[in-house]
Parts: C-alpha cells; structure tokens; sequence
C-alpha cells in the first residue's frame, strides 16, 4: 500500500509492504499513478540494473531511474516482469506502458 503525501514544496511517498519486492512494486505503482498510467498497454520491457551502498539508497535510485525513463523516454513502467535481489543492488526486468 503506498499513499502520497503534501509535504512543503514537494510530495511524499509512504509505503508500507510485506517484503522488499513489494516495496520497490508499489513505488512503481506509485510514480505510475503520478504520471497518471493505470494500466499497461503494451508489452516492451526494460531490464534495470541499479547498485547502492544501502536499500535506502536503492529504492531512491530505483525511483530516479523509473522517473527518468518516463520522462527522457516517455516509458512508463507498470509492472515487474522479473526482479532479482542482490546484496549492493537489483536487476530488474519492468513492463512498461507505451
């Protein structure tokens, strides 16, 4: 479950998850909803491969890079194909709405 918070001069995100793989799904959700994507509509997938030094850190890279592809590319990620967790990072196979 993840809800956005007003915060001063920005938004907030909480989530709250069962385990990690649900953590890094509803941020995707999340900046899927912000972008104002629901559903997917197509099937393209990306692999991402993120590495941080913590998992605080990863979740913030993993958020960066899901903004990034929507906006540089205008691919917005719906769905987790397939994710393998690491000790110092992911890889991640998303679906990705065209």
């Amino acid at each position: 479950m993840y809800r956005w918070v007003d915060h001063t001069a920005e938004v907030e995100l909480e989530i709250e998850a069962a385990n990690e793989r649900e953590v890094l799904e509803e941020a995707l959700r999340a900046l899927a909803e912000l972008l104002g994507i629901e559903e997917a509509h197509g099937d393209e997938r990306r692999t991402i491969a993120l590495h941080a030094g913590d998992r605080p850190a990863l979740l913030a890279a993993w958020i960066e890079e899901l903004a990034f592809l929507g906006e540089s590319e205008g691919f917005v990620a719906t769905h987790i194909a397939e994710l393998e967790l690491r000790p110092a990072g992911y890889v991640a196979r998303v679906i990705l709405d065209v």
